[in-house]
């Protein structure tokens, strides 16, 4: 772990999750970084970092996009609708997932304050 950086472990399906780190006294962060694909615990952890943390970055997925037919997609391409749910329920919602956990984040920090990065191979 880097000098100042801090790993925090927590049951992320719990209310009081990130009690420890964002109560009143605590510091404030220069960034979370969230991989979580289960949309319920990233709501409740844009909620609970929105006014402790400068910087929300989410790792996403290339699954997020709507289509894969052709290769070299730009980012501005469209993505899945939104999974309406806290949690994916088989591995074909894991891409509409992934675009609600990143709506979750865009809707608490706004765009000036998320970095979504859309890495990896995609699921079939």
């Amino acid at each position: 772990m880097p000098d100042g950086a801090a790993s925090v472990r927590a049951d992320r399906d719990s209310g009081e999750a990130f009690a420890g780190v964002t109560s009143p006294g605590t510091p404030s962060w220069d960034a979370v970084i969230d991989v979580s694909s289960k949309p319920g615990q990233v709501r409740r952890a844009a909620e609970a970092f929105a006014d402790r943390a400068r910087q929300y970055v989410y790792i996403s997925s290339c699954n997020a996009y709507a289509s894969h037919s052709e290769a070299g997609i730009e980012e501005s391409a469209p993505l899945n609708e939104a999974l309406d749910a806290d949690e994916i329920g088989s591995a074909s919602e894991y891409g509409v997932a992934k675009v609600a956990c990143e709506l979750a984040v865009l809707q608490r920090f706004g765009p000036d304050r998320t970095t979504i990065i859309r890495p990896g191979l995609q699921l079939r």
